[in-house]
């Protein structure tokens, strides 16, 4: 759900508000604020600094060891995982720039956070169907990350922390 609303809001973005994602880089390009996204110097720093917390999260997390160790049920899933996981990876961020950029140009920076970027230009053009429907897939996201962190969490007290305490108190 998170996926869908996200991609929704992108395509929105890239082809109702713009002429597509190469005419919202060519604005970026010269605009001032829009640009300091564009020609940052410590860019790739910044994303390599993402991709290892992204990978540090998969062991210090307690859902995504959850998701990760305790959930792989067989060989076969890890197989999928391989390649599935990469390209939802892929496809979640793909809009990610362009809703940036998007948001930078057309929203006051000052007033509106770049958190709500994704629900402020549907509402600022009037398409409350496209906002609502980013927020139903944050709240979906939100939701499932709160199940399994409290799923994850409750299975590590149980295995690891109530066992040694009984043993020890008998």
């Amino acid at each position: 759900i998170k996926l869908a609303g996200l991609t929704m809001v992108g395509w929105f973005v890239c082809y109702e508000l713009f002429d597509g994602p190469l005419d919202i880089i060519g604005q970026a390009a010269t605009h001032p604020v829009a640009s300091q996204i564009i020609y940052a110097d410590n860019a790739g720093w910044i994303y390599a600094s993402h991709v290892l917390l992204g990978v540090c999260s998969m062991f210090v997390l307690p859902r995504q060891f959850h998701m990760n160790f305790v959930e792989n049920n067989a060989d076969r899933e890890l197989h999928t995982a391989r390649w599935l996981f990469p390209l939802y990876l892929l496809a979640i961020t793909a809009f990610i720039l362009p809703i940036a950029l998007a948001g930078s140009l057309l929203l006051d920076t000052r007033t509106v956070p770049s958190d709500l970027f994704v629900l402020a230009l549907p509402l600022q053009s009037g398409n409350t169907l496209i906002a609502l429907i980013a927020f139903v897939g944050g709240l979906s996201a939100t939701t499932s990350m709160i199940i399994v962190a409290t799923l994850a969490l409750g299975i590590m007290i149980a295995n690891n922390l109530v066992p040694p305490l009984w043993l020890k108190i008998r």
